[in-house]
């Protein structure tokens, strides 16, 4: 921060006739200023630098005052921070003791349990030796058995081998066969389609039957004429009417009686022309 400027001594007024009532320096204009006015313009000037030391003074007590408290708030903060850091050093040492301690605790109880594991690994190695021994004589077993089983394994592989050249051939054959089929399902689809476009045509009776490929037309004869069936059984009930069905059972009966007619026409017969005339 720069320094304060030296305390500054007001300006003293020399002159009592000077007048202070003006608030504005009045500049020169068209008309020459009077000494009335100039003096009055000089002692504002005078005013307003007194002013202006006397708060430059006040603001130099209060920045110094403020820096000095700063300067102790600094000191006492650092010294605060000390006393914390020594706090917080003998804590750290206390936990340290405690940690230790219970360090030594640990050791003693891990070597214990040290003692203890290397008496049951002494004991597992004694098992593992025996495992060991049995698995030897088993592997040995094993392999026997796994020569024996390599022996019937060559054995299948030379059947498997002689099957798959058959099962080549039958393949061939079937594929053979596939193809033959195929064209087969061919010309059967071929024809069905003309069977499902056949228009059929009656030919004249005697004549053959004849099938024309190009047009899609079969042509059959017409057969003699047959002899004139039996009338189905039925029975009659007044005007109704029904027919015996093909097992034997006799249907319903149909009413045949129609609705009354209008009444007919009149005639009149002349025997002698035999003419007979619509009178009404």
């Amino acid at each position: 921060m720069a320094s304060l400027p030296p305390d500054y001594t007001s300006i003293a007024n020399d002159d009592a006739d000077f007048t202070a009532s003006q608030n504005v320096i009045k500049i020169r204009q068209t008309v020459a200023l009077t000494n009335a006015e100039a003096n009055a313009n000089i002692e504002l000037l005078r005013t307003k630098v007194n002013e202006v030391g006397t708060s430059n003074n006040d603001l130099k007590d209060i920045l110094g005052d403020t820096l000095s408290a700063a300067q102790s708030a600094a000191a006492a903060a650092a010294s605060a921070a000390e006393a914390l850091a020594s706090e917080n050093a003998a804590k750290s040492a206390k936990d340290d003791a405690v940690s230790a301690k219970n360090t030594a605790v640990s050791a003693k109880t891990d070597a214990v349990s040290a003692k203890n594991t290397a008496v049951s690994a002494k004991d597992d190695a004694v098992d593992a030796k025996n495992t060991a021994v049995s698995a030897r004589n088993t592997a040995s077993t094993h392999a026997t058995t796994a020569g024996s089983h390599a022996s019937n394994a060559s054995t299948s592989a030379t059947n498997a081998s002689g099957s798959a050249t058959n099962a080549s051939g039958s393949a061939s054959t079937a594929s053979g066969h596939a193809s033959t089929a195929s064209t087969q399902a061919g010309i059967a689809t071929a024809r069905a389609n003309e069977i499902k476009n056949l228009t059929a045509a009656t030919g004249a009776p005697g004549t053959n039957a004849n099938y024309n490929s190009g047009s899609g037309v079969l042509t059959v004869p017409r057969g003699d004429v047959g002899a004139t069936g039996l009338a189905p059984a039925h029975n009659w009930s007044g005007t109704s009417l029904r027919f015996k069905n093909p097992n034997g059972t006799n249907g319903s009966y149909v009413n045949l009686k129609g609705d009354k007619g209008d009444v007919g026409a009149t005639f009149s017969y002349n025997a002698g022309n035999k003419t007979l005339t619509i009178t009404t």
